[in-house]
């Protein structure tokens, strides 16, 4: 083994995040809150974008290779498609949570928890875009 694979595998093995390796098998779940979103997922591989009913719990993405980059967005789906909150997407598969964290209606958050538990095959309810 080279020098510079063994310092690689040790950096990996420690747990170090410095290198951008990919995670195999990498998978998005959602539970969404009471109302309606859009939710934006944007990688240095692709884009997609989802409509997500209330009170919904789908695999939103189940891929081979995980991103090296990402962002996630929370987009208003009941009014004029304004983001609502958004995140750095993790190199790790996890389920974005969703809640309304003030009276207002614009005050929805998203969580993004460590894990994709849900099982099925990957939505396919994909949203063309915002009008308005």
């Amino acid at each position: 083994m080279s020098v510079a694979m063994f310092v690689a595998t040790a950096l990996v093995g420690a747990g170090c995040d410095l290198l951008p390796f990919p995670e195999a098998g990498w998978k998005v779940d959602v539970v969404n809150g009471d109302r309606p979103l859009l939710i934006s997922i944007t990688t240095d591989r692709a884009a997609w974008a989802w409509f997500v009913p209330a009170n919904a719990e789908l695999v939103l993405l189940d891929e081979r290779i995980a991103p090296v980059e990402g962002r996630i967005e929370l987009i208003d789906a009941e009014r004029n498609c304004m983001v609502l909150d958004k995140a750095d997407l993790p190199r790790s598969s996890l389920t974005i949570t969703t809640t309304q964290v003030g009276a207002d209606l614009r005050d929805y958050e998203l969580a993004l928890n460590a894990g994709a538990p849900l099982v099925g095959p990957a939505s396919q309810d994909f949203f063309g875009g915002c009008s308005g």
